[in-house]
């Protein structure tokens, strides 16, 4: 899905707001796990966060080799954020990568599979400013910057912007609490992938196809576990195609394809964390 202009928003802000008992704030994903830990050696670390109701390392079926990842579900979702503020977590002298899982309706796009600091906001009044922005996010983590794209010749608002956190997991967050709203209007909340990264994912996509028959992934192959979303599946999407060529002072070009945003000037904008896949 390729959004621009107001429709993205008006699509985000008619999304109900998730019970705050839902399954999706209580929910991790942890990848990078050694192939001989086990369901229970997985279930026995988390443990001691907070109380478990479910947990699995995924496993072939077929082989029952380790896929090298696992879910892990919690009573309470203030055991999740205990969780992330001890990053990192070593499992059987493995550090491991930690994660809030995002539900499959959630994590069929390319941006919900990795990890980045930065937020993208489209959508926005034409009149909101930093400030506001910076209100309504702050809420989810520690804002390094707010910055609105803006028309270069007259400074107006392109009607969309980007929030940078000091951490890949506040956007997680802001991401799971959508909708979002700015000067009481409905906006469209998504990770922000630059093109270049877009285009990275795809390739390791392609790789992960290749190598599906290894015995454990590369790194995580497939969607599993109670309908939350791994880390292959279809890509797509993405940013800029409504935005029109020419959109900020700083040099923001739309890009006319589903593959991201790109900032003037060469090379992208700053790549974020990009791990996860």
């Amino acid at each position: 899905m390729v959004f621009g202009g107001a429709s993205g928003g008006s699509r985000q802000s008619a999304l109900a707001p998730r019970d705050p008992s839902d399954e999706a704030f209580r929910k991790i994903f942890v990848g990078g796990l050694s192939p001989d830990v086990s369901t229970d050696g997985l279930r026995e670390y988390f443990a001691k966060f907070g109380e478990v109701t479910d947990c699995v390392a995924v496993r072939n079926p077929a082989t029952q080799r380790s896929k090298g990842f696992g879910f892990v579900t919690f009573k309470d979702a203030e055991t999740v954020n205990a969780v992330q503020a001890k990053r990192p977590h070593t499992i059987q002298d493995k550090e491991v990568e930690v994660k809030r899982a995002m539900p499959r309706d959630e994590g069929d796009r390319p941006e919900f599979r990795v990890t980045t600091p930065k937020l993208f906001v489209g959508s926005l009044p034409k009149d909101a400013t930093e400030d506001e922005i910076r209100e309504q996010f702050g809420q989810f983590g520690d804002i390094e910057s707010v910055e609105i794209a803006r028309v270069k010749e007259t400074g107006d608002s392109r009607g969309f912007g980007f929030v940078t956190f000091s951490d890949y997991d506040s956007v997680d967050k802001a991401v799971l609490h959508r909708p979002h709203r700015v000067k009481n209007c409905g906006v469209d909340v998504r990770k922000g992938l630059s093109r270049e990264e877009m285009q990275r994912v795809r390739m390791r996509q392609q790789q992960q196809q290749q190598q599906f028959q290894q015995p454990y992934g590369y790194p995580y192959q497939q969607q599993e576990a109670g309908g939350y979303g791994g880390f292959a599946g279809g890509y797509g999407g993405g940013y800029g195609g409504g935005y029109g060529p020419q959109i900020g002072r700083g040099g923001w070009r739309g890009v006319p394809y589903a593959g991201g945003w790109q900032r003037g000037g060469g090379g992208g904008y700053r790549g974020g964390r990009g791990r996860g896949i």
